[in-house]
């Protein structure tokens, strides 16, 4: 029996896979993958044999790519393969990335996979200090993620150790500081750009993952409404986003009433739908001013707190 389910479970997932291709036939179709490069043509699923071509590696790979292909006047699809995609900053859309109603331009998931949108500086090499701290030497570029007031540690939220008075803009707080960290608790140091965690019980650093939100929003519609210069037709769907880090609500972005993950403001029929949303410190969706005739439906989120 649990042959069968297996081989029926195979067999709609194929059917599925022909649906699509079948009606792409009419439509160009490039694609996205965690081992593509952007200097290739996008337009295969996987690299070739002697890896001279195959698929994009980023959402912006693929948006630049798409002014050219839309010219053809058919409706550009973009695959996005299984995988995470570490990401430090949105993709813009603007008016010039625009489908139309007989050609729109869509950003989805490849046919039974997942593509993981992150925000976040990945934290997986530790070094274990006497004492049982855990440090990371992170990257000198992770110094303009501060100040950093949360973090996941493999995909639950955190305690952040509280400075000592007089650090809280600097981020040097000294090695006392550090080997204070209660259980669960992380420190990240500006100066050094060190991260040290103070695991719990029965944690391995070989396998433990924290977090660090380097981006705020992880997709953007810009268009000028009052231009009539709107961002048009253009689909996101099945996509999932993770790790975003909270905004400052003294430093939003002009016009900006509502920060998300995904936020439009000049935008019309364009769609967010059947997306997941997970671990954000803001809101997931928006559209402002006039989002009336954009779709957002079936989309799913949890742990989100801002």
């Amino acid at each position: 029996m649990t042959r069968t389910r297996a081989l029926l479970a195979g067999l709609l997932l194929l059917l599925s896979w022909c649906a699509v291709f079948a009606a792409d036939r009419n439509t160009t179709v490039v694609y996205v993958a965690p081992c593509g490069n952007d200097e290739w043509s996008g337009t295969r699923a996987a690299a070739n044999a002697d890896g001279t071509d195959g698929p994009f590696a980023t959402l912006e790979g693929a948006r630049r790519a798409v002014r050219e292909l839309k010219t053809k006047g058919l409706p550009v699809k973009v695959l996005v393969r299984g995988g995470q995609y570490p990401m430090f900053a949105p993709v813009v859309f603007s008016p010039e990335d625009s489908g139309t109603a007989a050609a729109p331009i869509s950003y989805e998931a490849y046919p039974g996979e997942t593509p993981v949108l992150c925000a976040s500086w990945l934290v997986r090499d530790w070094f274990v200090r006497p004492g049982n701290l855990w440090v990371s030497f992170l990257p000198w570029e992770t110094r303009r993620a501060w100040p950093v007031k949360q973090a996941w540690v493999n995909g639950t939220r955190r305690e952040l150790k509280v400075e000592p008075e007089g650090t809280i803009n600097v981020g040097l707080a000294g090695a006392e500081h550090f080997e204070s960290l209660e259980p669960g608790q992380w420190y990240f140091d500006r100066a050094s750009t060190n991260m040290y965690y103070r695991p719990l019980r029965g944690e391995n650093p070989k396998t433990l993952e924290l977090a660090v939100p380097m981006a705020h929003s992880l997709i953007l519609f810009r268009g000028d409404a009052a231009a009539g210069k709107h961002v048009e037709y253009i689909n996101v769907s099945g996509l999932t986003f993770t790790f975003t880090r909270k905004f400052d609500a003294n430093k939003l972005p002009e016009g900006v009433s509502v920060p998300a993950v995904v936020h439009g403001m000049g935008a019309r029929n364009c769609s967010v739908t059947g997306c997941t949303f997970m671990h954000l410190a803001s809101s997931s969706v928006w559209f402002e001013p006039s989002p009336e005739s954009n779709v957002v439906a079936n989309n799913t989120q949890c742990d989100v707190m801002f």
